[in-house]
């Protein structure tokens, strides 16, 4: 008779683990914001060369939660621009208001979502488009 009842002892643990409680976890992150320089750096994929052209230039980023965000760069390479930002834990957002079109821009924009690591004092960014196109920022808080 006892035998009976061990075979129902996975499905009463199943079922109490079911209806316990799951403990609430909450994701802390430091918010990047302050002022940020370093290097922007563009890759894109040639077809002609089946090879990748890059260009790089020094960029300035300054980032508030209340003001929002603006960029300071050489302007031949990547476009000075403000705007508001969002950010969770795993990717910023860029909502850039230089900006109206509905294509990608001829010259960057810091515009649309990059994925990002920020330990306090650097700011690492990058967004990709496929294999053909990758902007990297490589920054550091001033």
């Amino acid at each position: 008779m006892k035998l009976k009842y061990i075979f129902f002892l996975p499905f009463l643990i199943m079922l109490a683990a079911g209806c316990s409680k799951p403990k609430k976890s909450e994701i802390t992150f430091t918010v990047p914001t302050g002022t940020f320089s370093g290097t922007f750096k563009q890759l894109r994929y040639n077809a002609t060369t089946k090879d990748y052209d890059s260009v790089q230039t020094n960029i300035s980023l300054s980032m508030n939660l209340q003001d929002g965000y603006q960029v300071t760069a050489d302007s031949t390479i990547h476009a000075n621009s403000h705007g508001n930002f969002s950010v969770n834990p795993y990717y910023i957002a860029f909502d850039d208001f230089t900006f109206s079109g509905t294509e990608l821009p001829a010259i960057p924009h810091l515009l649309g979502t990059y994925g990002y690591d920020y330990d306090g004092s650097k700011l690492h960014m990058q967004q990709t488009y496929s294999d053909t196109l990758g902007f990297f920022y490589d920054l550091v808080k001033q």
